[in-house]
């Protein structure tokens, strides 16, 4: 699943050659629970300073970021750049408080999340933690991998994949 850079819809600022959406959170869960209605593939990444460092070396990340349906402002810094390039409603997209506000928006709707990633016993301790929480929530499965494809998890089903990984 990519996105191709020329269907973005989302203006981005422009960090060091990393394109990072001018959004803020309500209108990243606007955006993420629009695509899922429209049936629009792609991947959301979450980046700060490290992620933009990252890919001034590594020009294969940066493509990746840069191809994100969603490269979302997690730090202030960006958000911060962001301002100063004229995106006055830029704030920080924190990942926690993402997932949250998504799980929250999209309680009772049917839409359909897979948690992948962490160590293992996480990822289900989160899905019982986020339907606590949330019980109309849709967890559709959760894979802990040692690193593989998402389609071979059962990820296929799914309208949402919710992703942990640490650098």
């Amino acid at each position: 699943m990519s996105a191709s850079p020329a269907i973005h819809t989302v203006q981005r600022a422009n960090v060091l050659g990393v394109g990072v959406s001018a959004i803020n959170l309500p209108k990243a869960v606007e955006l993420i629970l629009e695509a899922v209605r429209t049936g629009r593939k792609g991947y959301i990444a979450v980046t700060g300073v490290h992620g933009v460092s990252e890919a001034q070396l590594d020009s294969d990340f940066r493509r990746i970021l840069n191809n994100a349906f969603l490269n979302t402002p997690d730090g202030m810094p960006m958000s911060w750049v962001g301002r100063l390039q004229g995106f006055k409603t830029m704030d920080r997209v924190y990942g926690p408080d993402l997932m949250l506000a998504v799980a929250a928006a999209s309680s009772d709707t049917g839409v359909r999340h897979f948690l992948y990633g962490g160590v293992p016993g996480v990822a289900d301790a989160l899905k019982l933690s986020l339907q606590t929480r949330f019980p109309g929530m849709v967890i559709c499965g959760t894979f802990s991998p040692p690193f593989s494809s998402v389609k071979r998890s059962g990820g296929r089903r799914a309208d949402t994949i919710d992703g942990g990984m640490q650098a």
